[in-house]
């Protein structure tokens, strides 16, 4: 989870221009909120940032680690550098400090722009850091720019960037579309019925894009998508691997290209290859990714919530085992939200204080809070842990972890069976037999 203290600090990489390419997700006719937009990604053509830059509404959508932060940060110093006015704007900042939202310097900049007749792009970075605090956060935000921009609002091209679960596909896209709207079109998109009752055609979209993508409202909806075996070569010579044929092959024999999609994972590899100068097995990638994963990286936080490298192990490996076992993937943070769905995290970690939960959760082995919930930054890595658990003998009865809304999870198909038949639980027994082996420990090394 992001430290606000430090909006702008995004760590101490330098940014590596990678020509990202991203997908249309079209979202059909019948947009709820359940829509899986992860089974939404086209196959077509992918686009760039440049062709993008022409539409006016835009969301863009990744998963953790990705760089959305990074390439849309970049995109508005490259649109400056072109002679245009951009502004890169933190979303979770609006709600309470409109000016502090900006660039460091850039509001005066905004202000100015606001009196003038040029466009701009707008760079609202992003839905899911605009909702750690409260789910509600994100509606005030878009309205605070709504009300900030005013009858501007209709030369802004405007960029909103979140992660791809965070996002609401009905109620997100309906509030932007209802406080952001396109500008081409200030009438609200609707359809008719038919004769006979079944839904007709779409009036009042404002791009063939809109028609053919459902009711959007004019906003294009896309995936940035992982990197590509070119865009990794340049990446790791970027971060100076000097042999990349060797570090491609090892990622390969590894069975690790899953690590190396999005950047913040590859960037764990590069940093596993120069420590080790192997990839070693998917058992190493995994073991350094989690002891990384677990660690505070500001001093500062640490020296003031401290949490042992051990026990914030074995409280992971219990929470991991528990959402394999239960099925449930998010897990209840302490202070979340009050009929939030989830495991509660207090009640696999009776023995645990609110406080020291509360830090575990803040480590990036797991994502940002979403909706007073959090969940494993990786598949792989909570299978991995809820192998580790299970033999530690810590882990409390199924029906002691669950929240009351997922009480009969634990006793019904979602609980692992002898033959494993739950495909929650394919993964983990693979590891499960892995660390029976002989030739394999069956408890984590001290670190």
């Amino acid at each position: 989870m992001e430290d606000l203290a430090n909006p702008w600090e995004l760590g101490p990489s330098e940014f590596i221009d990678l020509d990202r390419t991203l997908r249309d997700i079209p979202v059909g006719e019948n947009l709820t909120d359940e829509l899986d937009l992860q089974l939404r990604i086209s196959s077509g053509a992918s686009s760039t940032w440049t062709e993008l830059c022409s539409e006016m509404r835009v969301v863009v959508l990744a998963e953790a680690g990705a760089g959305k932060t990074w390439e849309i940060r970049n995109l508005a110093q490259r649109l400056r550098h072109e002679g245009k006015v951009a502004f890169f704007v933190r979303l979770e900042l609006l709600a309470d400090n409109f000016d502090l939202a900006f660039e460091p310097g850039k509001y005066p900049e905004f202000q100015a722009w606001l009196a003038g007749q040029d466009e701009a792009w707008l760079l609202l970075d992003s839905v899911d850091e605009a909702r750690l605090r409260h789910p509600g956060d994100f509606a005030v935000a878009i309205k605070r720019i709504a009300a900030g921009l005013g009858a501007a609002s209709a030369r802004a091209h405007i960029v909103l960037t979140g992660r791809i679960s965070a996002w609401r596909p009905a109620t997100d896209l309906a509030l932007c579309a209802e406080q952001l709207p396109h500008p081409s079109s200030r009438r609200k998109t609707r359809v008719e019925q038919g004769d006979d009752g079944s839904a007709g055609s779409t009036i009042g979209t404002v791009s063939d894009r809109g028609k053919a993508g459902g009711p959007t409202y004019g906003y294009r909806l896309v995936a940035l998508e992982d990197l590509n075996d070119d865009q990794v070569g340049r990446f790791i010579a970027a971060r100076g691997v000097t042999e990349p044929a060797a570090f491609v092959d090892a990622v390969e024999r590894a069975d690790a290209k899953g690590f190396a999609g999005r950047p913040q994972d590859l960037d764990e590899l590069v940093d596993f290859w120069r420590d080790e100068q192997r990839i070693g097995s998917r058992w190493d990638i995994l073991t350094a990714s989690i002891e990384r994963r677990l660690k505070e990286r500001d001093q500062n936080r640490a020296d003031v919530q401290p949490l042992s490298s051990d026990r914030a192990l074995l409280g992971a490996q219990t929470l991991a085992a528990a959402v394999t076992l239960i099925g449930v993937p998010v897990i209840r943070v302490p202070d979340g939200e009050d009929g939030a769905d989830g495991l509660a995290a207090a009640a696999v970690l009776p023995r645990w204080t609110p406080a020291e939960t509360g830090v575990l959760l803040q480590r990036p082995i797991f994502d940002g809070a979403i909706y007073g919930t959090v969940r494993f930054h990786h598949r792989s890595v909570r299978e991995f842990l809820a192998a580790k658990g299970l033999p530690t003998g810590s882990l409390m009865r199924p029906r002691d972890w669950a929240s009351n809304s997922y009480s009969s999870a634990a006793n019904t198909g979602s609980r692992c069976s002898r033959r494993c038949s739950a495909p929650s639980c394919l993964g983990w027994c693979s590891w499960t037999r892995a660390y029976a082996g002989a030739s394999l420990p069956l408890r984590p090394k001290s670190p």
